[in-house]
């Protein structure tokens, strides 16, 4: 099964999602920036790719970040998270799907099992 990468300033944050989706079946990976989420996922074609929009002391953007990403898989289903609602209109101009922190965890594993299982 393709693997799930999530990108979370917080570890904690991080580490909680990618324990839910492995006690969900899924294989998952997290990272706490940006520069080690982009090494990864370029070796590895990710299955679905969950990054926190706000990334404190990264040197780029997350736009610039998903902009990087896509050049390697223009096709892969991102999703942005953030505990700013307004942070969904930036999501949607980025291409990127949208989850609202605290995060629903039904609608992240369907969102999981749609985009893992489609490669």
């Amino acid at each position: 099964m393709p693997t799930v990468f999530i990108v979370d300033d917080h570890q904690d944050t991080a580490e909680a999602l990618a324990v839910f989706l492995e006690s969900n079946g899924f294989t998952a990976e997290f990272y706490t920036d940006f520069k080690s989420a982009e090494d990864r996922i370029v070796r590895d074609h990710p299955g679905i790719l969950l990054t926190d929009y706000y990334m404190f002391g990264s040197d780029i953007s997350t736009q610039e970040f998903i902009d990087r990403i896509r050049a390697h898989f223009p096709r892969l289903k991102i999703v942005i998270l953030s505990g700013d609602p307004l942070k969904n209109i930036d999501a949607g101009l980025m291409g990127a799907d949208f989850l609202a922190k605290p995060i629903d965890l039904e609608r992240l594993e369907k969102l999981c099992a749609e985009h893992c299982v489609q490669q």
